[in-house]
């Protein structure tokens, strides 16, 4: 096994644990603790997980797979609730498998695809690491 290839195998094995470390905290959350802000400029829970499940699918799904971009990054600070702890694991778990499944498929020489050029926000990002 080459250096590209443990590197791609432990960064899909590292998401994947913290990703179901991110699914236990929110089973043990009601959905009053998940959207609860102390401040209104606060964020709840619940809109960081939103916003994760945004920059796994930009960053990843995007920008090293090649999906269009649909982000609305505002839309995840602006909600107040609605989802329950449920849907928001869900949510998150398919973009992080999608995720898993793009960085398992990427040749050995993935690596350097991923220090190559991606569009990310609509600019050119020339290095990811």
């Amino acid at each position: 096994m080459t250096i590209e290839t443990n590197f791609l195998n432990y960064a899909a094995e590292k998401l994947a644990q913290l990703c179901g470390r991110i699914e236990t905290c929110l089973g043990k959350l009601t959905p009053d603790q998940i959207w609860v802000r102390g401040t209104e400029n606060q964020n709840a829970v619940g809109n960081l997980v939103l916003h994760l499940n945004g920059n796994v699918r930009q960053w990843i799904l995007t920008g090293v797979g090649g999906a269009p971009d649909h982000r609305i990054r505002d839309q995840e600070f602006a909600a107040r609730g609605g989802m329950e702890p449920p849907v928001l694991k869900t949510l998150l778990r398919e973009s992080v498998d999608q995720a898993i499944a793009i960085i398992r498929a990427l040749p050995q020489e993935g690596c350097h695809r991923l220090a190559g050029g991606h569009r990310i926000f609509g600019k050119l990002i020339t290095e990811i690491f």
